[in-house]
Order: C-alpha cells, then sequence, then structure tokens
C-alpha cells in the first residue's frame, strides 16, 4: 500500500482547485474520502482521525477504487461497533 502525505489545508486548497474529481464519499467519521487525477496522477485523498490531510498515489484509477472501496467497509465494519480502528499512516 502506499504511504501517505500529509498536507496542509492550503495544500489540499491547491489540490483541488488543480485536479479533476473522479469520486467522492462521506467516510461517515473523517470527512470524504476522494479519487482525484491531477495531470495524469491518480491521487487518494482522506483525513485522519487526527484531523491530518493525506493524499495517495496510485499506479492507476484501479488500484485507487480498491483502495477506497477497502477503505469504505472498514468505516461500515467501524459503524457496526467492530471496535476497530484505521492505522492511516500505513
Amino acid at each position: 500500500m502506499n504511504k501517505p502525505k500529509i498536507i496542509t489545508m492550503d495544500e489540499l486548497e491547491g489540490l483541488l482547485a488543480a485536479s479533476k474529481p473522479l469520486r467522492e464519499e462521506d467516510t461517515g467519521f473523517c470527512g470524504p474520502i476522494r479519487i482525484l487525477q491531477k495531470d495524469k496522477e491518480i491521487l487518494v485523498q482522506e483525513q485522519s482521525d487526527k484531523g491530518e490531510f493525506m493524499v495517495r498515489s496510485f499506479k492507476g484509477e484501479e488500484q485507487a477504487e480498491d483502495f477506497v472501496n477497502k477503505r469504505l467497509e472498514e468505516y461500515d465494519r467501524m459503524w457496526d461497533g467492530c471496535g476497530c480502528t484505521i492505522d492511516y499512516r500505513k
């Protein structure tokens, strides 16, 4: 899995302005999770439980979709009361 890069709010705003949104989902926990395309790069942007804005780069849209789908499954388990947590830095 791709390690995240932590970015500032200003960097996030710049990224959102300079990229094309491909998908956005409300996590219900830590803001939206997004798949973005900036030039030819595919990125996933999310927010950690500590309020950190994180960006990960992926080789393609399919890998980014897989990551987002797995993350959303983790959030669903959390809503169901599994007691699990997400390590956003992995």
